[in-house]
């Protein structure tokens, strides 16, 4: 080698691509989960900032958003080629039921009644204490898909997890009583821990405040005609 030659620099060897994800080992967090806590922070935030005003925002838009969702499970009957009846509301439903959720449905003279013992949304929303703002979406929710699925299909909800410990929805047609077929569909699945710390809370004052109408406006000191 010259004094005016250099010595040749080694070029580092380039690292071989590795896979990597999450750790199995580490407890699962699922969408549904996920789902619950974000609506959770939102909804706190959006109280705590607004007051009653942005409450009955939420309520609003979880009622609109549950009529949407209402309308794509009756087009998924219809594409069974089935009336948008109570008694096939929950085999065209959206949202698969994983093993978060347990519960049994029966169905009897067009009334189909569905029982909770194991639900994730109600449970994230104890497990971060946020069971005041989970109530707007829960409150809400249900008798906004059974509208949207058959503006004629009432939902009424008289059991609740922050309250009862479980959830109780029945779902008719108004003023029609219908044989859709009979039989009870147990559609819990191997089971997980319970509600993870869902206490039986007394119903807050406030808890009517944030049912919303079909139209989204509010009722105050109302029956509710859909629970």
């Amino acid at each position: 080698m010259t004094r005016e030659e250099k010595p040749k620099e080694e070029t580092p060897r380039a690292e071989k691509p590795r896979e990597v994800g999450i750790d199995e080992s580490l407890p699962k967090i699922t969408m549904v989960e996920l789902f619950a806590k974000l609506f959770g922070f939102i909804a706190k935030e959006i109280s705590e900032t607004f007051g009653e005003s942005g409450e009955e925002a939420l309520a609003k838009a979880v009622a609109a958003f549950g009529r949407e969702r209402g309308r794509g499970i009756a087009e998924r009957a219809k594409l069974r080629g089935l009336p948008n009846t109570p008694g096939n509301y929950l085999a065209s439903y959206d949202m698969d039921r994983s093993s978060e959720f347990a519960s049994v449905a029966t169905v009897k003279n067009g009334e189909l009644e569905q029982v909770f013992s194991r639900c994730a949304i109600a449970g994230q929303f104890a497990r971060d204490g946020l069971e005041r703002y989970g109530r707007i979406y829960c409150d809400n929710i249900d008798p906004a898909l059974a509208e949207g699925y058959n503006p004629e299909m009432e939902c009424r909800h008289p059991e609740h997890f922050f309250d009862n410990g479980r959830c109780r929805f029945v779902f008719k047609l108004r003023g029609k009583r219908r044989d859709d077929g009979r039989g009870t569909q147990d559609c819990s699945r191997p089971p997980l821990a319970d509600l993870g710390g869902v206490k039986r809370l007394r119903s807050p004052p406030w808890r009517g405040a944030h049912k919303a109408r079909p139209d989204g406006s509010r009722f105050r000191g109302e029956k509710i005609p859909y629970r």
